[in-house]
C-alpha cells in the first residue's frame, strides 16, 4: 500500500496494515506507525500516540541490536538518538551507534555521521567525514555528493576548494540548491558570465534575493547589458516576496 506494489498507493491502507502489525509488537511497524501518527499520513496527526510508538519502536531496536549488532539498526538508533525520537535528544549516543555501523560500511551511517560532524564543527574529525563522503561519491550517493562540493566552496568544515566543488556541484546545476553555491563559487572567482547564469536560474525558480540582485544588476548595467525596464520587472518578482531591498530600490 505504501510503494503502491499490484495496487493503489494508500497512505490509510498502509497505516492500518502497520498499526496493525505494531500493537502485536512489529518493531519496524511500530517505527513506521509513529512516522504516521507524527506526519499525519494515512490518519490524523497525533504526536504523543507518535512519541509513544517512537519509544516502543526504540525499546526494541535497542534490544534486537544488543542480541545481534545488527548495523542497520544500528542507524535506526543513531537516527532516533539525533533526532529525539522515542528517546531523548543525545548526540554522544547517536555518534556511538553511527560509528560501530561505520564499521560495516553502512551508507546511511557514514552519511547522517558526516552531517553530524560538520554540524556541529568537530575539526577533529574533519579527515574523517571527507573520506567518508569521497567513498560515499564514488557509490554515487547524491547527497553525499552535493554536501561534499557545497563545503568545498564554503571552506566553512572542509579545506576551501572553489574548483573542486565546482566540479562536483556542476552535476546538480539543474537544482536550485545547487546553483546558489555555483553562483557563489563563480563570483569568488571572478566568472561574471557563469555566475550570471545560475543566479538567473535561482531567480527563475523564484528565489527572492536572486531576483532582487538579477534586477539591481539590470538597472546598473555593470555586470550585464543595462535594461532598465527588464531590472524593475524582477525587482517587483522580489518585493511581491515581501524583499525589503526590492522593495527600497
Amino acid at each position: 500500500y505504501k510503494k503502491g506494489l499490484g495496487t493503489e498507493v494508500s497512505d490509510d491502507g498502509a497505516y492500518q496494515c502497520f498499526y496493525n502489525s505494531a500493537i502485536q509488537d512489529n518493531c519496524y511497524a511500530q517505527y513506521e506507525t509513529a512516522k504516521a501518527l507524527e506526519t499525519g499520513k494515512g490518519v490524523d496527526a497525533d504526536p504523543e500516540r507518535a512519541e509513544m510508538f517512537y519509544k516502543k519502536a526504540f525499546r526494541n531496536f535497542e534490544r534486537m541490536e544488543k542480541e545481534n549488532g545488527d548495523d542497520n539498526l544500528q542507524y535506526r538508533l543513531g537516527r532516533m538518538c539525533y533526532e529525539g525520537k522515542g528517546t531523548e535528544q543525545d548526540t554522544e549516543m547517536a555518534v556511538f551507534y553511527l560509528e560501530r555501523s561505520v564499521e560495516m560500511k553502512n551508507e546511511n551511517s557514514m552519511f547522517l555521521l558526516s552531517q553530524i560532524w560538520i554540524k556541529e564543527g568537530h575539526i577533529d574529525h574533519k579527515d574523517e567525514a571527507e573520506k567518508m563522503l569521497l567513498y560515499l561519491r564514488e557509490q554515487e550517493h547524491e547527497a553525499a555528493s552535493f554536501l561534499l562540493g557545497r563545503e568545498y566552496i564554503t571552506g566553512e568544515y572542509f579545506d576551501k576548494d572553489v574548483r573542486k566543488g565546482i566540479e562536483i556541484l556542476k552535476e546538480f546545476e539543474d537544482e536550485s540548491y545547487a546553483a546558489h553555491y555555483l553562483y557563489r563559487a563563480y563570483m569568488e572567482l571572478s566568472d561574471m558570465p557563469m555566475a550570471l547564469k545560475y543566479l538567473l536560474q535561482l531567480a527563475e525558480s523564484g528565489n527572492d534575493f536572486a531576483q532582487f540582485q538579477y534586477g539591481r544588476y539590470l538597472i546598473e548595467g555593470e555586470a550585464v547589458e543595462k535594461n532598465i525596464e527588464e531590472g524593475i520587472r524582477w525587482l517587483e518578482r522580489s518585493a511581491e516576496q515581501n524583499n525589503m531591498f526590492a522593495q527600497y530600490l
